[in-house]
């Protein structure tokens, strides 16, 4: 996430009960795996060792944008997601067409 956009989730955070269990195991795995990161002189940011092994980022990777941040993806993974495991259906077609798009 870009800085900006994380700072608006931290002040929703704020309003979640501390003792929550949700916003603890939230927390806990932001805390563990989340880092700031810049990008170096040619636009590219170096993902940390541990994400990369956690998420399974060998070989091609594909990044998506997501309105307020990016995701980067192992391409055989998201390949695997959006063909097999997940599809866009004629249902989700029918949800959006509600909002109008």
């Amino acid at each position: 996430y870009p800085m900006a956009v994380w700072l608006e989730i931290e002040q929703k955070l704020t309003q979640v009960p501390s003792t929550n269990p949700s916003k603890q195991r939230f927390l806990d795995r932001v805390n563990f795996f989340g880092q700031a990161a810049s990008m170096d002189k040619q636009g590219r940011v170096v993902l940390p060792q541990m994400l990369r092994e956690s998420a399974g980022m060998t070989g091609e990777v594909s990044v998506l944008g997501k309105q307020n941040h990016l995701a980067v993806w192992n391409l055989k993974r998201l390949q695997e997601r959006l063909f097999k495991k997940e599809p866009f259906t004629d249902e989700d077609g029918k949800v959006l067409s509600e909002f109008g798009i």
